[in-house]
């Protein structure tokens, strides 16, 4: 019997902790900085359509996702990215810069369906200003912490989604996209 309770008593405890870490992550400040510069440079690209939503939830990803365009940024920074984003976790503490907004899971509600797409007539009529949906990844960091890596997808609608890879680079104390390229596009 008392065996049978620490078990249970244990099992609690590391399904509490899988979940926290699986689902909750503070931002640090660098995180914040690399993911503002992102968005900022995103924004630049959009030529004022940059009414996306970003989704409180960061991205997976996989090797796949980087297309031919991996071999363009440094490796170190790629397997960084893949080890850093195997699960998905919240960012719903962050704030984005105008005129971008996080939206959560329940924020959407039915817009977003089981496998993490959305029904877009739904989407339109619930969020009719929203240009779509934006998801970030973690960034990976060089080693000597100069450099940074981040991976986008944004969703518009059935024949409109994107994966982009961002190179950013701290200077001065900022955070500054040096390249950035699309991996694929639909």
């Amino acid at each position: 019997e008392r065996w049978r309770k620490m078990s249970r008593t244990a099992a609690g405890v590391a399904l509490a902790v899988l979940l926290a870490g699986a689902y909750a992550r503070a931002q640090s400040p660098d995180e914040v900085a690399v993911f503002d510069a992102v968005l900022g440079h995103f924004a630049a690209d959009q030529q004022g359509n940059s009414s996306f939503l970003v989704f409180s939830e960061t991205t997976v990803v996989r090797a796949w996702n980087f297309g031919h365009m991996g071999e363009w940024f440094p490796q170190e920074l790629l397997k960084g990215l893949l080890a850093a984003n195997a699960s998905s976790s919240s960012i719903d503490g962050y704030s984005p810069p105008k005129p971008f907004r996080c939206a959560t899971p329940r924020q959407l509600g039915d817009v977003l369906t089981p496998g993490g797409c959305c029904d877009w007539p739904a989407f339109r009529s619930r969020f009719p200003d929203a240009a779509g949906v934006l998801r970030l990844s973690w960034p990976a960091y060089s080693p000597d912490g100069l450099l940074a890596m981040v991976y986008v997808e944004t969703g518009c609608g059935l024949d409109c989604a994107a994966g982009r890879l961002y190179l950013l680079s701290r200077a001065d104390g900022a955070w500054r996209v040096i390249e950035s390229l699309v991996s694929w596009i639909a």
